[in-house]
Protein backbone atom coordinates (compact mmCIF):
# COMPACT_ATOMS: atom_id res chain seq x y z
CA UNK A 1 0.00 0.00 0.00
CA UNK A 2 1.72 2.99 -0.82
CA UNK A 3 0.37 6.64 -0.48
CA UNK A 4 0.94 9.14 -3.31
CA UNK A 5 0.85 13.00 -2.86
CA UNK A 6 0.36 15.45 -5.52
CA UNK A 7 0.68 18.89 -4.51
CA UNK A 8 -0.25 20.36 -7.96
CA UNK A 9 -3.55 18.96 -8.10
CA UNK A 10 -3.69 18.93 -4.04
CA UNK A 11 -4.47 15.25 -3.83
CA UNK A 12 -3.20 12.33 -1.69
CA UNK A 13 -4.05 8.65 -3.46
CA UNK A 14 -3.69 5.19 -2.58
CA UNK A 15 -2.98 4.20 -6.31
CA UNK A 16 -4.31 0.00 -6.75
CA UNK A 17 -5.70 -0.36 -3.11
CA UNK A 18 -7.65 -3.10 -4.22
CA UNK A 19 -7.28 -5.43 -7.03
CA UNK A 20 -9.47 -8.20 -8.79
CA UNK A 21 -12.49 -5.73 -8.32
CA UNK A 22 -14.28 -5.89 -12.05
CA UNK A 23 -16.00 -2.00 -12.29
CA UNK A 24 -19.05 -3.48 -13.28
CA UNK A 25 -19.82 -5.83 -10.07
CA UNK A 26 -22.13 -5.58 -7.00
CA UNK A 27 -18.55 -4.97 -5.13
CA UNK A 28 -17.44 -2.00 -6.71
CA UNK A 29 -20.88 -0.61 -6.37
CA UNK A 30 -21.12 -1.45 -2.54
CA UNK A 31 -17.17 0.07 -2.41
CA UNK A 32 -18.37 3.55 -4.37
CA UNK A 33 -21.27 3.83 -1.86
CA UNK A 34 -19.32 3.03 0.87
CA UNK A 35 -16.65 6.18 0.03
CA UNK A 36 -19.45 8.53 -1.15
CA UNK A 37 -20.92 7.68 2.25
CA UNK A 38 -17.82 9.21 4.42
CA UNK A 39 -19.76 12.22 3.26
CA UNK A 40 -22.42 11.76 5.13
CA UNK A 41 -23.73 14.31 7.93
CA UNK A 42 -24.98 11.39 10.26
CA UNK A 43 -21.34 9.98 10.71
CA UNK A 44 -19.50 10.85 13.58
CA UNK A 45 -17.13 13.50 13.53
CA UNK A 46 -13.97 11.10 13.73
CA UNK A 47 -15.28 9.03 10.92
CA UNK A 48 -16.57 11.74 8.39
CA UNK A 49 -14.67 13.47 5.90
CA UNK A 50 -15.97 16.84 5.68
CA UNK A 51 -16.26 18.33 2.42
CA UNK A 52 -14.98 21.71 3.39
CA UNK A 53 -11.79 20.37 3.87
CA UNK A 54 -11.49 17.32 1.71
CA UNK A 55 -13.30 15.44 -0.81
CA UNK A 56 -13.06 11.78 -1.28
CA UNK A 57 -13.90 9.77 -4.63
CA UNK A 58 -12.52 6.32 -6.31
CA UNK A 59 -11.87 4.98 -9.63
CA UNK A 60 -11.41 1.71 -10.86
CA UNK A 61 -8.88 0.46 -13.51
CA UNK A 62 -8.54 -2.55 -15.41
CA UNK A 63 -9.88 -4.28 -11.78
CA UNK A 64 -7.79 -2.10 -9.92
CA UNK A 65 -9.57 0.37 -6.96
CA UNK A 66 -7.89 3.08 -6.42
CA UNK A 67 -9.19 6.00 -3.48
CA UNK A 68 -8.27 9.45 -3.47
CA UNK A 69 -8.72 12.47 -1.29
CA UNK A 70 -8.39 15.87 -3.02
CA UNK A 71 -7.75 18.56 0.01
CA UNK A 72 -8.67 22.15 0.22
CA UNK A 73 -7.16 24.88 1.60
CA UNK A 74 -3.60 23.32 2.04
CA UNK A 75 -5.45 20.88 4.98
CA UNK A 76 -3.12 17.99 4.16
CA UNK A 77 -2.31 16.52 7.91
CA UNK A 78 -6.47 16.44 7.96
CA UNK A 79 -6.44 14.67 4.37
CA UNK A 80 -3.46 12.60 5.33
CA UNK A 81 -5.35 11.55 8.67
CA UNK A 82 -8.78 10.89 6.68
CA UNK A 83 -7.48 8.60 3.71
CA UNK A 84 -5.57 6.48 6.13
CA UNK A 85 -8.69 6.24 8.65
CA UNK A 86 -10.88 5.33 5.16
CA UNK A 87 -8.58 2.73 3.73
CA UNK A 88 -8.77 1.33 7.23
CA UNK A 89 -12.76 1.66 7.42
CA UNK A 90 -12.93 0.30 4.00
CA UNK A 91 -10.45 -3.11 4.98
CA UNK A 92 -13.17 -3.68 8.04
CA UNK A 93 -16.08 -3.10 5.85
CA UNK A 94 -14.84 -6.05 3.42
CA UNK A 95 -13.86 -8.08 6.59
CA UNK A 96 -17.87 -7.81 7.79
CA UNK A 97 -19.39 -7.93 4.68
CA UNK A 98 -17.12 -9.50 2.28
CA UNK A 99 -14.65 -11.88 3.73
CA UNK A 100 -14.55 -14.05 1.04
CA UNK A 101 -13.14 -11.26 -1.20
CA UNK A 102 -10.35 -10.87 1.18
CA UNK A 103 -9.65 -14.49 1.68
CA UNK A 104 -9.13 -14.90 -2.32
CA UNK A 105 -7.19 -12.05 -3.22
CA UNK A 106 -5.03 -10.91 0.37
CA UNK A 107 -4.73 -14.48 1.57
CA UNK A 108 -6.92 -13.40 5.37
CA UNK A 109 -7.80 -16.45 7.35
CA UNK A 110 -11.51 -17.01 7.79
CA UNK A 111 -11.53 -16.60 11.40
Amino acid sequence: MELSVDTAKQELRFRRLLHNVPAKSALYAELKGFIERRHDEELPEHRRIDRKRAEVSCANRGGFVSVALKVKKNQYAYGVNRIVNLAHELFLHLRERRPEYLMENFDVPQE
